[in-house]
C-alpha cells in the first residue's frame, strides 16, 4: 500500500473524502485506534504520524524508525501503537504520551507485517528471510520463533487468539497454534506472493489477497479452499471482512475496491 504526500479519510456511509492528510512523504502504512478516535500513518522516511478524528494537526510525530514504515497496529485497549519498518525494527509507543516504551528486533531483515493478538497479550510480526517472531506484549519476551521457507508478507491472529496466519512470498499461508508452538495448516493455491490475509467474525474462515489477481477463501480448520474470486485485474493488495462476516472488501493494485458475498 502507497500513497503520495499523505492519506485521506473517507465517509463510507456518503462515499465520499472527508478530510486530507498531508505529509511531506509517501504513506506506506495506516491503521485506526480502536476507538476510531486515533490514525496512524507510518511513512516512508521512518516517520509514524498519529491523527486525531476527524480532524486537528497530528498530535504525535515519532522518528525513531531508520526506514520505511511498513506495519502498524494498535493494541486492542488502545493504549500502545506498535510500528514495524524495514530498518529490521518493531517499535512500542505509549498513545496517551506520545513516548517509546520498547524496540524489539527481529534480527532478520525488514519487517513487513505486525498484529497484536485480540486480548492485547501478544504481539506478532513477520518479515524478509521468512521469520516471524511472538512477543510478550508487556515486556518484550520472545516466546516464540517460526521459520517459514519464503519471505512473510503478513501476519494476522484469529479473533479468539489460537491461531496465527501468515502469508508467504511463495504463495502460500502457513496457520500456527499459538499456545503449542505447533503448524496446524499449510493453505496451497496461490500461484503468486499472498499480499493480505483477514479472518471473519469467528476464525472459521481465511481469507487471502494475492500477486496472482484473486482473492481466496479458505475453510480454516480443514484447510479445504472454498471458493476463489476472481476479478481483480492486479494485484489482491488488502482485504477486510463485515463484522457479520458476511461481506468481504477487497482493494487492488487495479485501483478497483471490490464487495464480495462470503455465504448465507
Amino acid at each position: 500500500m502507497a500513497w503520495t504526500g499523505g492519506g485521506a479519510l473517507y465517509d463510507v456511509t456518503a462515499l465520499q473524502e472527508t478530510r486530507a492528510l498531508n505529509t511531506t512523504m509517501p504513506g506506506r502504512s495506516v491503521a485506526f485506534a480502536p476507538g476510531g478516535e486515533m490514525l496512524a500513518l507510518g511513512l516512508e522516511d521512518g516517520t509514524v504520524q498519529v491523527w486525531p478524528v476527524p480532524d486537528g494537526a497530528p498530535l504525535y510525530i515519532f522518528s525513531a524508525h531508520t526506514a520505511r514504515v511498513s506495519g502498524l497496529a494498535f493494541s486492542p485497549d488502545g493504549k500502545l501503537l506498535a510500528s514495524g519498518s524495514w530498518d529490521g525494527a518493531v517499535r512500542l509507543w505509549w498513545t496517551n504520551t506520545g513516548t517509546p516504551w520498547q524496540t524489539l528486533s527481529m534480527y532478520s531483515g525488514a519487517v513487513t507485517g505486525v498484529a497484536f493478538s485480540p486480548d492485547g497479550g501478544l504481539l506478532a510480526a513477520g518479515g524478509y528471510g521468512g521469520t516471524v517472531r511472538v512477543w510478550r506484549a508487556y515486556d518484550g519476551a520472545n516466546l516464540l520463533t517460526f521459520q517459514h521457507p519464503s519471505s512473510v508478507t503478513s501476519v494476522s491472529f484469529s479473533p479468539d487468539g489460537r491461531w496465527l496466519a501468515v502469508g508467504l512470498t511463495d504463495g502460500s499461508i502457513r496457520l500456527w497454534e499459538v499456545t503449542e508452538g505447533s503448524l496446524v495448516q499449510v493453505f496451497y493455491g496461490h500461484a503468486a506472493t499472498v499480499n493480505a490475509i483477514a479472518f471473519n467474525w469467528d476464525g472459521s474462515l481465511l481469507a487471502s489477497g494475492s500477486s496472482d489477481n484473486t482473492v481466496r477463501l479458505w475453510n480454516t480448520a480443514s484447510g479445504q479452499l472454498l471458493n476463489t474470486l476472481a476479478g481483480h485485474t492486479g494485484y489482491a493488495e488488502s482485504l477486510a471482512f463485515s463484522p457479520d462476516g458476511r461481506r468481504l472488501v477487497s482493494s487492488g493494485e487495479d485501483s478497483s475496491v471490490r464487495l464480495w458475498g462470503t455465504g448465507p
